[in-house]
């Protein structure tokens, strides 16, 4: 056997170190900058989620803006329908007070039927026909204005 100086064997062995040390630390610096890479790779996939809860939002947003603006436009109109059956109403009222009381005076001064009662019968029909229209017009507002409120509040609690 060759013998080999200790010096040698000394720079050898701390080579060999050295390169032991540096494929490990390779290997770790490779395996950190694998991780990275995912991490990175997460972040990335998290982005596009979050572009994807945007996206969504805004487009829930665009229709919370035309539901409010339909809101607005429907508010006014149902006022205005509301203001127009209230002068309905007292209209008729007042028509019918009118006519109950020529009929009670009529009837007070003809207890049998004369000529005047087919006159009367005519206007009663009148004031029947103006009454169930007024009728079937306040169902209809009844119904649309239950209805609009409780739109309002599912908006509301969907706010919350």
């Amino acid at each position: 056997m060759v013998k080999v100086p200790e010096k040698i064997m000394t720079q050898a062995s701390e080579e060999l170190g050295k390169q032991a040390v540096q494929k490990i630390s390779s290997r770790d610096e490779s395996d950190a900058l694998k991780q990275l890479r995912t991490e990175v790779e997460q972040w990335l996939h998290e982005h596009d989620l979050w572009r994807k809860d945007i996206d969504r939002w805004q487009r829930d947003y665009s229709r919370v803006e035309a539901a409010l603006f339909r809101m607005e436009q429907a508010v006014p109109e149902h006022a205005r329908l509301l203001a127009e059956h209230a002068e309905a109403i007292a209209r008729q009222q007042s028509e019918l007070r009118q006519y109950k009381a020529l009929l009670q005076s009529h009837l007070a001064a003809h207890p049998r039927p004369t000529a005047d009662h087919k006159t009367l019968l005519q206007r009663h029909r009148q004031q029947k026909r103006h009454y169930q229209h007024e009728k079937q017009r306040h169902d209809i507002l009844r119904q649309d204005h239950a209805q609009a409120l409780r739109q309002l509040k599912q908006f509301a609690r969907r706010l919350d």
